[in-house]
């Protein structure tokens, strides 16, 4: 490789994957020299670890796009972000302790981040606020936060920020996140809002949520004590009703958000929880896709009606039963479920599948039984995944699929007679 032409290394390395290209490094001695050279940096992530001095020169002349800061040295690497900071659009923290204000320096050394994550960091001298000193104004920035101090929102009230993704599973956490509310209500623009792990936290009793200037698009909780589910009721009913588009509510201790639910009529994707309540849910005009994990017998001829835009389905730990000619006796031939063709069965067990609208089907981990497929004739894209069944079976799907354009088989049991089947009728 080191014998080669320039432009013909040039041309290698501009095909090579982000990781592969690091790997480059120990292959090729002229690789600094051509890349310093091309605009191929941007493909490469600087890791600030323990840097050798004597390569500033070399990492400063390049044009990267990611940073990621695992150790910082202010003498050395607050120079090389000062030269590599207005081209920088991905910046991650990870995996160390630092002051907040070397948090504060760097992110206004850096305005074109549109991506920014913060994994496992810990802080050290925060001060209560920051006098006379300039915080970034980020803007159009996605924010993610995982296992970090929840103090770092110190310093991004002043961004403009459109996602927020919050673990809040850190280990020296107690249950105020004041700087997080507070980083909420400073913001205008936040359309999608993440929460994980907010056990025995204030969020939402801070009344002040009642009212903000931001309208979701989109919003996920799961692992979170809510406390007070009224709270939270005024947070969506003042705030979001007419916006939200996207809702996950998942392992939600002692409330039922069915009710709340049911008020958000422009629902186009949920994903439910539904153990207790789901039977009680209104009907979502709007809602395309829909995700259950419901440790139930699920008829879903019960659910399709209130549904009416509904497209494509995916449940987990659930005992399915559906009959598309009972669906059809219960509600009238008006309600034909036509819009229905996408289904995903992950972990479940199916105790009647009858469909003729069904185009794409998923089945994971599921036991198949014998006449599945004469039943379900139309599919076009069978995907079966660690599921349990026999030759007969599987030669069925195929026998009975005339429109089958797609199959994707993955597990263990597949013998050299299951493949000899689908060599023969495919």
């Amino acid at each position: 490789m080191n014998e080669l032409p320039n432009e013909i290394l040039l041309k290698i390395f501009s095909q090579v994957s982000s990781s592969d290209l690091i790997n480059l490094t120990s292959q090729c001695y002229r690789f600094n020299e051509i890349i310093s050279k091309s605009e191929l940096a941007h493909k490469l992530t600087l890791y600030f670890r323990k840097l050798n001095p004597n390569d500033d020169e070399i990492i400063r002349n390049r044009k990267y796009q990611r940073l990621k800061i695992g150790f910082f040295k202010p003498q050395l690497h607050t120079k090389i972000v000062q030269e590599i900071g207005a081209s920088l659009r991905q910046l991650e923290f990870a995996f160390c302790k630092l002051k907040l204000d070397i948090v504060r320096r760097v992110l206004c050394l850096c305005p074109n981040v549109k991506d920014l994550k913060f994994v496992k960091i810990d802080l050290s001298d925060v001060p209560n606020r920051f006098q006379e000193q300039p915080l970034p104004v980020l803007l159009d920035v996605d924010v993610k936060m995982t296992l970090s101090d929840p103090r770092i929102f110190k310093v991004l009230s002043t961004s403009v920020v459109t996602a927020v993704t919050m673990d809040h599973k850190y280990r020296h956490a107690s249950g105020n996140v004041s700087d997080f509310t507070q980083f909420l209500l400073n913001q205008s623009e936040l359309k999608e809002l993440t929460i994980t792990d907010f056990f025995r936290t204030n969020l939402f009793l801070d009344t002040s949520l009642n009212n903000v200037a931001f309208r979701l698009t989109t919003l996920r909780i799961k692992d979170v004590n809510l406390v007070r589910t009224d709270f939270f009721k005024i947070f969506l009913e003042n705030n979001h009703l007419e916006s939200l588009e996207t809702l996950e509510v998942q392992k939600l201790e002692k409330c039922n958000l069915t009710p709340i639910i049911g008020n958000c009529k422009f629902l186009k994707r949920l994903k439910f929880d539904a153990t207790n309540g789901l039977n009680d849910l209104e009907e979502l005009p709007n809602l395309e896709i829909l995700t259950l994990f419901a440790q139930l017998p699920l008829k879903l001829n019960q659910l399709i009606h209130k549904f009416p835009s509904l497209r494509e389905v995916e449940m987990h730990y659930c005992r399915l039963s559906y009959d598309e000619e009972e669906f059809m006796n219960a509600y009238g031939r008006i309600s034909h479920p036509d819009h229905l063709t996408t289904l995903r069965i992950i972990d479940t067990t199916v105790a009647r599948l009858k469909t003729k609208t069904i185009k794409i089907l998923m089945l994971k981990n599921v036991k198949i039984c014998e006449n599945f497929f004469e039943n379900n004739q139309n599919i076009e894209e069978l995907h079966v995944e660690n599921c349990d069944f026999n030759d007969d079976v599987l030669e069925a799907a195929i026998t009975y699929q005339n429109v089958l354009k797609k199959l994707t088989i993955i597990g263990e049991n597949i013998t050299q007679k299951t493949i000899d089947r689908i060599a023969d009728n495919c």
